[in-house]
């Protein structure tokens, strides 16, 4: 019976030396709006990934960025973003990362997420833990935010007053927290599951983004939930993976002040 977690381990590694290896420069697609580009590396890299996912487990849905979905009928759904961050590797900028999770109605189960450029990798699985290159990592501690470096990341968005809300969201958390960061990749969700950063805040992603991020954290010790405080509902976010979501997450207290603050905004 082949492994899960060696299969994702051989797709990271492949999708990283693909990507570290990719030559500039690199022609930039529009795919929704200015914020949303896809480059040959993403989809060389997903088909790398589904390659290695399908002869492992050829019964298992594909739900990749680019490639769309491919029906299984095992139960099981492996959720692959081949290249988080597309603006920042275009750019030359180190910050992108490979995503892949397998998925059940309960969610994520088992998760893996390379940086290439640091030659990083993150697993994490459910009730097993989360781990940085094999060792146990786990969010901060910390509950006063005037301690915190916190993570918040948007794009421009079409709703009538929706880029500017969330801009006044930035501007609160920033008179609060020590320092705001955004990198507007799953680098930033690494940093927060191992306490580097004390939360992560992203306003505007994809089931793809968060499916391999929202089990290492978890496992790390956040709270995760989309930036209103609802949980991830897994099957209608699968059923509908175009559909834009949210994500915070910190430890509990921390999670519990950010929410109020966004809520008296």
């Amino acid at each position: 019976m082949p492994d899960p977690k060696r299969a994702l381990e051989e797709a990271l590694r492949e999708a990283s030396r693909l990507l570290r290896g990719w030559q500039a420069p690199l022609q930039v697609a529009r795919k929704r709006d200015q914020s949303s580009v896809v480059t040959a590396a993403d989809t060389a890299a997903e088909e790398a990934i589904g390659r290695i996912l399908r002869a492992a487990f050829p019964a298992d849905a594909l739900l990749g960025e680019e490639k769309g979905s491919s029906p299984g009928a095992s139960g099981w759904t492996w959720v692959v973003d081949p290249l988080d961050g597309t603006s920042n590797f275009a750019a030359a900028l180190p910050w992108y990362a490979v995503l892949i999770a397998r998925v059940d109605w309960h969610g994520p189960a088992l998760a893996g997420i390379a940086l290439p450029a640091g030659n990083t990798t993150y697993l994490a699985e459910r009730g097993k833990g989360a781990f940085r290159d094999g060792k146990p990592i786990r969010v901060a501690r910390e509950q006063d935010l005037a301690n915190l470096l916190v993570s918040y990341s948007f794009d421009s968005s079409p709703e009538q007053g929706r880029t500017e809300r969330e801009a006044r969201l930035m501007g609160r958390l920033a008179q609060r927290c020590r320092n705001v960061r955004s990198l507007n990749c799953a680098e930033e969700f690494c940093l927060a599951a191992e306490g580097r950063l004390g939360a992560s805040v992203n306003q505007n992603v994809r089931v793809w983004d968060i499916a391999a991020p929202a089990l290492l954290l978890q496992e790390a010790g956040a709270t995760v939930t989309d930036a209103q405080g609802n949980p991830f509902s897994w099957p209608e976010a699968l059923a509908h993976p175009q559909r834009p979501l949210s994500i915070l997450a910190a430890n509990p207290v921390v999670h519990r002040n950010i929410l109020t603050l966004f809520r008296e905004g």
